[in-house]
């Protein structure tokens, strides 16, 4: 194969593959130390066909805490909360009775061919190898979704033929095991 040829082939691989991955609504990182505080990222690639983005729900998976979502003056963000039960105990007597359950940004627009970030910090449970799924519904005017909420339940597949194969699969985050406490000091 000549060089020029090659390198068409190696760039049509290459626009096919990040192509199926760029399609995913999906976090910024996707390996993350179990226990610890994190800010996730939850990015939107782009919107419904070309009509913008006007709506971003996103389901906390059960075990993920303290949840606080940044501030983004463009989008008012709405919280709603689910009761835990039992109720997590937080040394010293205290318990947290109540946490976020789903976050909703609403009252803005993302543009068809932007993609978009929608940030929030949470307490990540201390499971190291567990997968989270943060599921995502993205909505465009009143009468369009995209919904990104499928979930790997066949272990036998890796992962990277699990999100070429589904294009609605959830934004997710594997928890590792921590190299160090996340405050050393």
């Amino acid at each position: 194969m000549t060089k020029p040829l090659a390198r068409l082939a190696a760039l049509a691989m290459l626009a096919g593959f990040s192509g199926g991955v760029m399609g995913h609504a999906y976090v910024h990182m996707t390996h993350m130390p179990a226990g610890w505080i994190h800010d996730v990222e939850v990015r939107v690639p782009h919107g419904c066909g070309p009509e913008p983005t006007t709506e971003v729900r996103v389901k906390i998976p059960d075990g993920v805490t303290r949840v606080s979502v940044a501030h983004d003056p463009n989008w008012k963000v709405e919280t709603i909360m689910r009761e835990l039960d039992p109720p997590l105990e937080m040394g010293g007597g205290f318990q947290v009775r109540r946490t976020v359950d789903e976050i909703v940004w609403t009252g803005s627009q993302l543009p068809s061919r932007r993609f978009g970030r929608f940030l929030f910090r949470a307490l990540l449970p201390e499971e190291p190898g567990r997968i989270l799924w943060f599921k995502t519904v993205q909505r465009c005017g009143d009468d369009k979704e995209l919904r990104w909420d499928k979930e790997k339940t066949d272990d036998s597949q890796p992962m990277g033929v699990f999100l070429r194969a589904v294009p609605d699969s959830s934004p997710f985050v594997v928890l590792t095991e921590p190299e160090r406490p996340q405050y050393d000091f």
